[in-house]
């Protein structure tokens, strides 16, 4: 076992039933519903995505609303993300535009911007501004559930839930400019300080060992 995850594995396993902990926070990042339960920025998100029923509309791409909302780790600088799956990533970009020009709300978005898929990337990617809350839809050819942006939050959850003194020091990064991957590996030392661009690896790691253990239960 890697030596840095010690402690926190240490801390799963004393949960009285580690799968139920594990599925109950699966289920929860599942159903953005949950953010209208939140602190007062979670709601404003939960309002806003009600607003577009966006949703709802994008029921057929299998959307999921990932990042710093749902966790409760936001800042006023962030944005709210939402991942998608699609045979074609580049194909829900063109249905995309098609929906704006019919779904009402949607005639309100501003700033739109679309990033089609390339050489070096098979995803696509939709930013725009709604009452003034910026949003991301990001479109792969990998389901949503198995996509590194929904991966990622599910372990920082999972993180938050063992250790929640870690949140302020966390959210404090962030307002000092660091990434959440980064603040995250930082915080329970996965990574040094000067290798930020591991943490993305050594998070996903960290997720792939305690469903390792699950598995074995």
């Amino acid at each position: 076992m890697d030596p840095q995850f010690e402690l926190i594995i240490s801390k799963f396993k004393m949960q009285s039933e580690p799968l139920e902990f594990y599925q109950k926070i699966k289920q929860c990042l599942l159903d953005y519903s949950s953010l209208a339960q939140g602190a007062q920025q979670e709601q404003l998100v939960h309002q806003r995505l009600e607003e577009l029923r966006i949703i709802e509309v994008l029921k057929a791409y299998k959307p999921l609303v990932v990042g710093t909302f749902p966790i409760a780790c936001s800042t006023l600088k962030s944005d709210v993300d939402i991942i998608c799956y699609a045979q074609d990533p580049s194909q829900f970009v063109k249905e995309f535009q098609g929906i704006i020009k019919h779904h009402q709300p949607f005639s309100l978005l501003e700033e739109v911007q679309y990033l089609q898929p390339s050489e070096e990337r098979s995803s696509s990617l939709i930013r725009f501004s709604y009452k003034q809350l910026p949003f991301e839809i990001f479109c792969d050819c990998i389901d949503s559930k198995s996509q590194n942006g929904f991966r990622h939050m599910l372990i920082e959850k999972i993180l938050l839930e063992l250790f929640p003194e870690s949140r302020e020091p966390i959210v404090a990064m962030k307002l000092a400019g660091i990434k959440t991957e980064p603040a995250f590996a930082r915080y329970f030392k996965l990574v040094p300080s000067n290798q930020d661009s591991h943490s993305y690896l050594r998070l996903l790691s960290l997720l792939e060992e305690l469903e390792g253990l699950l598995a074995q239960l």
